[in-house]
């Protein structure tokens, strides 16, 4: 049995499309450990652990640019380097989302607050500047400091 892998062999037991690998390549998240007589990409089998550790890193809402730091003390660090890096990374993104929790919350009790101004108003006939509908937001906390919705990593 090889030990190395064609990129399609790496993409399909990774779930990495082969497109994301290429990139991994060029930005220094993954390094080909060699290349076929024709040039083909050839992978260690290793590079499927550094593949489950940046998808894992994905997922716990690191940037790769973190994640490129800590693969990089990876290949040439002692585990213990990693995992202290790593847990630093993690206790700031912990803080980054118990604020964006106590954000939400308060955007929260400002939607169902706004809800219970349009359920209670009295009908007006059409819209102006005497109706809830434009003077909602004077009755309302300001929300504009809140960071937008980030969408869910994807591979």
């Amino acid at each position: 049995m090889s030990t190395f892998l064609l990129i399609s062999e790496l993409a399909a037991r990774s779930g990495f499309p082969a497109s994301t690998l290429r990139y991994y390549e060029r930005v220094g998240l993954l390094t080909p450990a060699n290349r076929s007589p024709a040039g083909y990409r050839l992978y260690d089998v290793a590079d499927l652990d550094r593949l489950r550790f940046i998808d894992q890193a994905k997922s716990l809402g690191l940037p790769l640019s973190d994640i490129t730091r800590l693969v990089a003390a990876w290949n040439d660090e002692p585990c213990s380097t990693v995992r202290s890096e790593l847990h630093s990374l993690l206790e700031e993104k912990s803080r980054e989302v118990a604020t964006r929790i106590r954000e939400l919350r308060s955007f929260a009790r400002s939607l169902d607050q706004a809800q219970k101004i349009l359920e209670t108003a009295d009908d007006c006939g059409s819209c102006g500047p005497n109706c809830a509908c434009s003077s909602l937001v004077d009755n309302l906390p300001d929300t504009r400091t809140l960071l937008p919705l980030s969408p869910t990593p994807s591979r």
